[in-house]
């Protein structure tokens, strides 16, 4: 029997959720989008349109949300896109409250 290397690609696709009510909403999502697409490994196939919703569970006199998702194809395991994702969050400021 011969050794060799058989290298198997998993892509998976990840479904992934934007948002903000802060400054200009589009370019905030805007932003974050453009960060997405220089994650390694992945790639952003899909993106949806985006609408605008009342925030709930915010402070009185929140501001109105803009959301929309991107479908991503990815090699990165579940934690390796997590780890991504919120390293976006912490460059783009999001402060979590909960």
């Amino acid at each position: 029997m011969t050794g060799r290397i058989v290298r198997i690609d998993r892509v998976t696709t990840a479904l992934i959720a934007l948002g903000s009510n802060i400054e200009d909403r589009r370019v905030h999502i805007a932003r974050a989008v453009a960060m997405l697409r220089e994650i390694r490994s992945t790639r952003v196939v899909a993106l949806a349109d985006a609408i605008e919703t009342e925030p709930v569970n915010c402070p009185p006199g929140s501001s109105a949300f803009l959301n929309t998702a991107a479908t991503a194809q990815t090699e990165l395991t579940a934690i390796e896109l997590f780890e991504e994702l919120e390293r976006i969050e912490r460059s783009l400021s999001r402060v979590r409250t909960k």
